[in-house]
């Protein structure tokens, strides 16, 4: 499935303006899942880096926090691009053809 389209017929459309999107919903709810994920590990790193100036924790737990981190950050970037990848997107710019959209035209 995907979305109403964001254009009209024989509209001026610039290149790179969205013409679709498909449908992304569970996507988008683990892209925000994993960005979550991403802001965790970089508290937690940020903590324990503190933490390493005092003594109170080894660097073994820092060097661990930043592996996290770095995945939790690929991750994330992973699922932004699938998400993008969903987005059609007009290659030139020109006059829109038809706007009729029907079920099944997914």
């Amino acid at each position: 499935m995907s979305s109403p389209h964001h254009f009209q017929s024989g509209q001026e459309i610039e290149a790179g303006a969205p013409l679709v999107q498909l449908n992304a919903e569970s996507d988008l709810a683990r892209l925000q899942s994993l960005a979550a994920a991403a802001e965790l590990a970089e508290v937690n790193y940020q903590r324990d880096q503190k933490q390493l100036e005092i003594q109170a924790v080894s660097r073994a737990v820092v060097d661990a926090d930043a592996a996290n981190l770095k995945s939790a950050k690929a991750q994330l970037a992973e699922q932004q691009a699938l998400v993008n990848k969903k987005l059609v997107r007009r290659p030139m710019r020109g006059a829109s053809g038809s706007a009729r959209w029907t079920s099944g035209s997914t």
